[in-house]
């Protein structure tokens, strides 16, 4: 009798509490599905603000382009100011030239006034 259509099971034992339950079992039940309801509600808030996050923060291809932009910002910037400084250097450069150049003509214009005064 045990192997006949479920409906004729369930039939004859009605009178257990595993096929029917009982009033103390509603309450665990509806305790329950309350707790998966507020489980569903807190699950759909945490997707939520992951996708507002994930909004709100550029993603990692677009950090690193940024990161990019600003690095060759600086870069051009720092080339700019190493060709200033390289001009300055050299200016100075052709300048100590120029001193060295007149320091030596001076030096050999005196040796000279001094060779006619005192010959």
């Amino acid at each position: 009798m045990l192997f006949k259509s479920t409906g004729q099971f369930l039939s004859h034992y009605t009178h257990f509490s595993l096929f029917q339950p009982s009033s103390a079992d509603k309450p665990e039940s509806t305790a329950y599905e309350e707790f998966l309801v507020q489980q569903k509600k807190r699950a759909l808030e945490w997707k939520s603000n992951r996708e507002a996050k994930k909004a709100k923060a550029p993603s990692g291809r677009d950090h690193r382009e940024d990161t990019v932009s600003v690095l060759r910002q600086q870069l051009s910037a720092k080339t700019e100011e190493c060709y200033e400084l390289t001009t300055k250097l050299e200016s100075i450069e052709a300048a100590n030239s120029q001193i060295l150049r007149n320091q030596v003509e001076m030096h050999d214009n005196f040796f000279k006034v001094m060779s006619v005064i005192f010959v």
